[in-house]
């Protein structure tokens, strides 16, 4: 047995090697590569102006503006900047997030593993491409990270530090101030969070403490991206509830209950419209709301996408819950999910995002894509299930279930934000949006199939 198991360990090692000599590999190559994402170039002209609508934030093109600045200064690429300091926050985030995971609060798990750790989960490709991208998404996964450290050693610790409360308050402020959506989900997971462990600890001193912070925090981005942003500047569709439910339950129904529409809504978008609206999800955003709205105004077409919503949902209820069950899934399962779409079995937009980040090297970060999406995704999340099952029920390891409970906070944020996604969307899973979830799976990959000689209970 003892020799099953060194063996099962050289092969995972062997195997996350492979994908950090790719994942160098990659980086090498494209490293003064600019993705032509749309984001990436909105982005990058907001910097020049910082005058952004309620869809961005100022944060990320304040941080463009200032490494172009240095640029003209010292003759660096300014994209070289920015991937360097997002490697940086990335590589330092979650080897931080990797360190308390392998803690047990008296013995600290060697250099050598962390760093292993370190190195495997920054080189899955997701990550690794977003990290020499303009995007917001790097960065937003290492506030991320730090905000679920801090939270949990706040109310793990002996007693309240001022400094993990004060890293805690900056995570979060950087956080919202990235990525707005973030304001409500990470609001709501530390208030949740923190009520589960008031329930077990009663420590209200504490509870009152965090909660504090946490909406101060959270109030503060609320009121500076208001103040930095002017709503409606680039006339783009207000995505309010009815937006919504035309994204997430009439999208891709439309044609298929157009019969039963008002002779309202029949006047203002012809079937052959219709048909159009459902052939992709951009068509929603950039297609058929601009329509409505020029003709029948906003308030008037947001009551239709409610009349439509209402009527799709009458005749097809299983069929939305179905694909929104479908969309969840995708998120949470993103390495299982992005193999299974290569394969033609699942849809998701990895597609263009693959496009943009294979522009240099074409060959290579397909390789490198779907080595990691049928190895991690695939063969050692398979096994590293059934592993899980022994352990935990025929074994009864004591060791590995206090890891898994570690891993839990994580988990259950991958949750949430998968759910923010797969509900106020209708498009198809994007591995952009859940970077997380690959995190959570790989740290399960390798605790389960790697001996955590640090953890003990």
């Amino acid at each position: 047995m003892e020799n099953v198991k060194k063996g099962i360990q050289y092969v995972v090692y062997a195997l996350i090697f492979v994908q950090i000599g790719l994942g160098i590999y990659w980086i090498f190559r494209n490293f003064m590569n600019i993705p032509c994402f749309g984001d990436s170039t909105e982005s990058i002209k907001l910097s020049e102006s910082l005058q952004i609508d309620e869809y961005r934030t100022i944060l990320y093109p304040l941080i463009l503006k200032v490494a172009i600045a240095i640029q003209n200064r010292i003759h660096i690429p300014f994209q070289v900047l920015i991937y360097i300091g997002q490697f940086v926050l990335s590589f330092a985030s979650i080897y931080y997030t990797c360190y308390v995971v392998l803690s047990d609060g008296k013995d600290s798990p060697k250099c050598t593993k962390l760093i292993i750790y370190t190195l495997g989960i920054i080189t899955i490709p997701i990550i690794n491409f977003l990290n020499f991208t303009i995007l917001t998404d790097s960065l937003a996964l290492s506030f991320l990270l730090v905000i679920l450290v801090q939270i949990i050693k706040v109310w793990k610790s002996n007693k309240v530090r001022a400094g993990d409360v004060v890293l805690l308050a900056i995570a979060f402020l950087l956080e919202a101030l990235m990525r707005a959506d973030r304001i409500y989900s990470c609001t709501l997971f530390l208030v949740v969070y923190s009520l589960i462990q008031l329930a077990k600890h009663v420590d209200w001193k504490r509870f009152a403490i965090v909660v504090a912070v946490i909406l101060l925090t959270a109030g503060s981005a609320f009121g500076i991206n208001r103040q930095t942003q002017t709503k409606g500047l680039y006339n783009r569709v207000e995505t309010n509830l009815d937006f919504i439910l035309l994204d997430r339950v009439v999208w891709p129904n439309m044609a298929d209950n157009y019969d039963d529409f008002s002779n309202e809504i029949k006047a203002t978008i012809s079937f052959k419209e219709a048909a159009k609206f459902d052939e992709h999800n951009n068509n929603v955003m950039y297609y058929l709301a601009p329509k409505v709205e020029e003709r029948v105004g906003k308030e008037r077409a947001s009551q239709m996408y409610r009349e439509m919503a209402k009527v799709v949902w009458k005749n097809e209820p299983g069929k939305v819950i179905l694909d929104t069950a479908k969309c969840f899934l995708g998120f949470l399962f993103p390495h299982t999910n992005a193999y299974l779409s290569y394969r033609g079995w699942t849809e998701t937009n990895n597609g263009w995002n693959l496009h943009c980040w294979s522009m240099v090297t074409p060959q290579l970060s397909d390789w490198y894509f779907h080595y990691y999406t049928f190895v991690f995704g695939i063969v050692l999340f398979a096994v590293a299930i059934l592993v899980s099952i022994i352990r935990l029920t025929v074994l009864k390891d004591k060791d590995y279930a206090h890891y898994m409970k570690k891993l839990l906070p994580y988990f259950w944020m991958a949750v949430l934000i998968c759910a923010w996604f797969s509900l106020g969307d209708g498009a198809p899973p994007n591995d952009r949006y859940v970077t997380l979830c690959h995190l959570v799976w790989n740290l399960f990959i390798y605790g389960t199939l790697v001996d955590l000689h640090n953890v003990k209970k």
